[in-house]
């Protein structure tokens, strides 16, 4: 017995080395092992934006969102901040049209990740932008509080910029504000959202206005209220067999009103009297009264020229 302890113990050192040869050895394979970890993926999507874009253009229809796949390890996807994950579409040098041009994915760095689109490109529909000026009209709405009144407003700035695709511009009618009279304070201003309106006052997609909202400064006080007034035309009899009315334009298309603040927030609209267009073989300008409700005084006068505009059928 003593001679195998004695063995053991002169070979202590060779049997340690071996155990810490072992030691590192396991360890060496779980790191093998852990990078021979087959691969993992998190699917997401993220919203698409350009880089790149001239002035000159504008992006009529395009993805909102593009879907994502992010490769690597389960332990750098858990903690991957999709937020920071951006997909873009450079538009250096595009022209008009419809075009597909590659999606670059870039992620948050040293993520360890391999990130990529699931579809390589974008379908995208860009046109030339247009730009045009508009003189701000102000729509009223509502009541004076108490006993104030509304005199009339100044806007600032008077005329804005239009702009946005070739086939949208040309749709925009009018830029409107909406000022509700009840928000009325005196020396107090007010700034109001505009819109580009098309026919029937319906709002025109894609345009954008520069700037996007305008300052009112109200003249409040007490007396008569004062509001401004939709033109509507009303027309009556036929054109000439084989011609249609094609559209009119109606100038002034709104008027300044006075009169009792009562009267005064129960109308947004005034018609013209009736409009003959009995035998009409050709455009025609008209000037006409308007029929103003009981209680409304014209500020400007009462007339308006209708120009209405015929063809053949």
């Amino acid at each position: 017995m003593s001679k195998v302890i004695d063995y053991v113990w002169a070979k202590r050192d060779d049997m340690l080395l071996f155990a810490l040869s072992l030691l590192i050895s396991l360890l060496l394979f779980g790191q093998l092992q852990v990078g021979l970890e087959p691969g993992k993926e998190r699917e997401f999507e993220v919203p698409l934006s350009f880089s790149g874009q001239s002035d000159d253009i504008t992006v009529v229809q395009a993805p909102r969102s593009v879907k994502v796949v992010a490769s690597g390890s389960q332990q750098a996807l858990d903690v991957l901040d999709t937020s920071k994950v951006r997909a873009v579409v450079d538009l250096s040098s595009v022209d008009p049209g419809v075009r597909r041009l590659r999606i670059e994915v870039f992620g948050p760095l040293k993520s360890g990740l391999t990130l990529s689109p699931v579809r390589s490109v974008a379908e995208l529909e860009i046109e030339q932008k247009l730009r045009k000026e508009f003189e701000v009209q102000l729509l009223t709405v509502g009541t004076p509080p108490g006993n104030f009144t509304y005199d009339g407003v100044t806007i600032l700035p008077p005329r804005v910029e239009v702009s946005g695709p070739e086939s949208n511009v040309p749709r925009v009618v009018s830029v409107r504000a909406v000022l509700d009279l009840k928000n009325l304070m005196p020396n107090q201003s007010l700034e109001l959202e505009l819109e580009a309106l098309g026919e029937e006052n319906k709002p025109v997609p894609l345009i954008t206005l520069t700037p996007p909202r305008v300052q009112i400064l109200p003249a409040v006080s007490i007396g008569p209220s004062r509001r401004n007034l939709l033109v509507t035309p009303v027309f009556s009899g036929q054109p000439a067999v084989g011609y249609r009315v094609s559209g009119y334009d109606v100038i002034p298309n709104q008027i300044s009103t006075r009169g009792e603040s009562a009267e005064v927030s129960r109308v947004t609209t005034v018609n013209t009297k009736p409009i003959d267009l009995s035998g009409l073989r050709a455009n025609r300008r008209f000037t006409i009264k308007l029929v103003l409700p009981p209680g409304l005084e014209a500020t400007d006068g009462d007339e308006v020229t209708v120009s209405v505009r015929v063809v053949r059928d």
